[in-house]
């Protein structure tokens, strides 16, 4: 409880996905926070997330924005792609590329094919990273019904986890998913034409 390192905490407190967390954990967890810092002073609290929430507890933290990769960064990764010219005149795409994770998938599946937002660029990474799994042993047929899952059938189940407040995947929730992007795809009419 005592700082006995001088202005230096012996420990650091990494919290990271503070806006993952549903509206009533958020107020838990900040009340608890505010009794952590209160009671344990040789330790430094970094809180990461997307967003943050007002609150007094916070009025001591620092508060610091990660900015993303510079442009000439995405330039040196990207600038020997085909379809560069479009994605550099595209602003919405270079700022979503500015996202690390996004800029290094969109370097892994950019065969000059222009793939200009990020629910394609997901999709496309997503269902080549299936098909690579399963190499070249699987059938056109397999192939059509793996894409058909992950494009379908996986979007229902991010849904159903998500509404849950669950990041547990069982084949029960993956079976239903399924039952119901068939039934909601293929065989409604209006929808499957």
């Amino acid at each position: 409880k005592e700082n006995v390192f001088g202005s230096v905490p012996k420990y650091i407190l990494l919290l990271d996905g503070m806006n993952e967390m549903s509206t009533e954990m958020q107020d838990k967890f900040l009340q608890e926070l505010q009794w952590l810092v209160n009671e344990w002073k040789n330790v430094q609290f970094i809180i990461s997330g997307r967003s943050t929430v007002e609150s007094p507890v916070f009025r001591d933290f620092k508060k610091i924005e990660a900015c993303g990769v510079l442009d000439n960064e995405v330039e040196k990764v990207l600038s020997n792609k085909e379809d560069y010219d479009k994605i550099r005149s595209n602003s919405k795409l270079m700022e979503l590329l500015k996202n690390p994770l996004f800029l290094r998938i969109y370097d892994s599946i950019c065969d000059g094919d222009f793939v200009p937002t990020r629910g394609r660029i997901l999709d496309s990474y997503i269902s080549q990273m299936g098909t690579s799994m399963l190499g070249n042993n699987i059938s056109n047929e397999q192939h059509h019904l793996l894409r058909f899952v992950i494009r379908w059938a996986l979007p229902l189940v991010a849904k159903q986890m998500t509404d849950r407040w669950s990041f547990e995947l069982d084949r029960g929730t993956i079976a239903e998913s399924v039952d119901k992007a068939i039934e909601k795809y293929l065989f409604n009419e209006r929808v499957y034409q």
